[in-house]
């Protein structure tokens, strides 16, 4: 990413438009990024979920902790 895409990227972060759900879902499709770090930096980071792979890292993490669940549950 040059210095213009990551400038334009910043502008897109810092728009309160791109922020849902008191500012903790991101919503940005002219955002290139997947990752991005919250509104509040202390707060870590969230995923892009304008973008497809937002959606599959949330939906994979979700599938891994459902899948510990199950195994442990069909264990006893």
């Amino acid at each position: 990413m040059n210095d213009a895409d990551w400038l334009a990227a910043e502008s897109e972060w810092k728009d309160p438009a791109n922020w849902r759900l008191f500012g903790h879902i991101y919503v940005s499709p002219r955002d290139p990024r997947v990752l991005v770090r919250k509104r509040n930096p202390e707060f870590g980071w969230t995923l892009n979920f304008a973008h497809r792979a937002g959606w599959l890292w949330a939906v994979g993490t979700l599938g891994v902790a459902v899948a510990g669940l199950v195994v442990s549950a069909l264990r006893g």
